[in-house]
């Protein structure tokens, strides 16, 4: 299963199945719902060498246009992702929110970190 597809189960119920890569389908209006992004892919190292097979971070946004069930949403998120995983660490490592200037859409952001550990 690709990281993609693991994340995606993951945040099935928190997102309502709202949780598209990159961007929202043209004409939702379903709010809120959601896009991920991968941002980065790594090797974890730490001071005794490598610990984890692979390693992600990815960037979760929350769109909609009413603030509060966007942060609602966005926390929901974090509790799916806090829970304990098996062969993964993941790691919410900063979150914001606000107003998108361009759309004038409300937005709830979540970095994530998931390291994978082989089996």
């Amino acid at each position: 299963m690709t990281i993609e597809e693991t994340l995606i189960s993951w945040l099935s119920e928190a997102t309502s199945n709202k949780l598209w890569p990159l961007v929202m389908p043209e004409g939702f209006e379903a709010f809120p719902g959601c896009t991920y992004q991968r941002l980065k892919d790594f090797h974890p190292t730490d001071g005794d060498g490598p610990y984890g097979a692979a390693g992600y971070l990815i960037r979760i946004v929350v769109w909609g246009d009413e603030f509060g069930p966007v942060r609602d949403m966005g926390e929901a998120i974090r509790v799916a992702l806090n829970k304990d995983r098996e062969t993964y660490l993941v790691t919410v490592d900063d979150s914001d929110d606000g107003i998108d200037p361009a759309t004038l859409m409300f937005r709830f952001t979540l970095d994530v970190e998931i390291v994978e550990f082989a089996p």
